[in-house]
């Protein structure tokens, strides 16, 4: 057991797998036949492991965010900066998430490696992981049906009378957690004043059949 088996097998895949397969016919994707010719195999050492080389930074977590292809990318800049200088550099997903979009990436809603190779190449380098931490979940606007928030005032809201459809309120989501009792939810930022809810915030359940609608009207910028 892990921290995704209680995911629907659809939630897993629409929440953590984000390859997009290449659409660009002039790039040439190394097959099974290059990688197995004999004279290729012939001149290969029994076993590798670039890890005992130092050129592999440790693991890293995408959260509930569609970028394993950025993770993907940046761990095979980080390999060949680390085997061509020397130096290790911890480099940032985030930068590919949030800035390489004309190149055909979607942020949490997956990319391809290739698209952010060429991002870096045109922006002349990419940042570090210090310079641009990785948020994972962007800060999403959504819409939600709020009439039954007015007399919240705190702890995690999960109520099945709310509406998924009947949306009337914009809020922004600016994260998620769990409490001492191991129950999800997402943190959610409203426009009522500091005197409403938890200083202004809302905790509303995370898994809980898209509770008030969090996820029908989501939306999110991306910067170029």
């Amino acid at each position: 057991m892990n921290e995704y088996s209680d995911l629907e097998p659809a939630e897993f895949n629409s929440k953590m797998n984000g390859f997009k397969a290449p659409s660009h016919p002039n790039v040439r994707v190394v097959g099974q036949s290059d990688a197995s010719s004999s004279a290729a195999t012939a001149r290969l050492p029994v076993s590798v492991d670039w890890r005992t080389s130092g050129y592999v930074t440790p693991v890293k977590n995408q959260g509930s965010c569609g970028s394993c292809w950025s993770f993907s990318a940046t761990g095979a800049m980080e390999g060949t900066h680390a085997k061509r200088t020397g130096v290790l550099l911890n480099l940032s997903e985030q930068d590919l998430i949030d800035c390489s979009s004309r190149y055909g990436t979607s942020g949490c809603g997956g990319g391809y490696m290739i698209d952010a190779f060429m991002y870096v190449i045109d922006n002349r380098g990419i940042k570090t992981q210090a310079s641009y931490p990785y948020r994972g979940e962007q800060q999403i606007s959504a819409a939600i049906d709020a009439r039954y928030l007015q007399y919240y005032s705190s702890g995690i809201f999960n109520d099945t009378a709310c509406s998924s459809s009947s949306l009337n309120h914009a809020v922004l989501v600016v994260g998620y957690g769990q409490d001492s009792s191991g129950n999800l939810y997402r943190t959610v930022k409203n426009s009522w004043g500091t005197s409403w809810g938890e200083n202004g915030y809302l905790r509303l359940a995370r898994y809980a059949g898209n509770m008030c609608g969090i996820a029908t009207m989501a939306s999110y910028p991306t910067y170029d």
